[in-house]
């Protein structure tokens, strides 16, 4: 995930599968919606430009639903 930290935009990139759903999950657990683009791709443009300054965890969930990575994400 690039850049981090980041404002506006984060691209997500898993090689070998293709990117199923992206959850951003707040520092109290809480599902947060983002705007994804891209999905069922490797590589995915996360619009966060609503998000406030902090810390934030990303669900990634591949399309086959074999592959789940969390990530963590700092919006400036």
């Amino acid at each position: 995930m690039y850049p981090n930290p980041a404002h506006g935009t984060a691209t997500v990139e898993i090689k070998d599968a293709k990117v199923g759903s992206v959850v951003v999950i707040n520092n109290l657990g809480q599902r947060i919606s983002a705007e994804a683009k891209g999905q069922g791709q490797e590589k995915l443009i996360l619009n966060i430009p609503a998000l406030k300054l902090g810390l934030y965890f990303v669900q990634i969930l591949s399309a086959d639903g074999q592959t789940k990575i969390y990530k963590e994400l700092v919006v400036q």
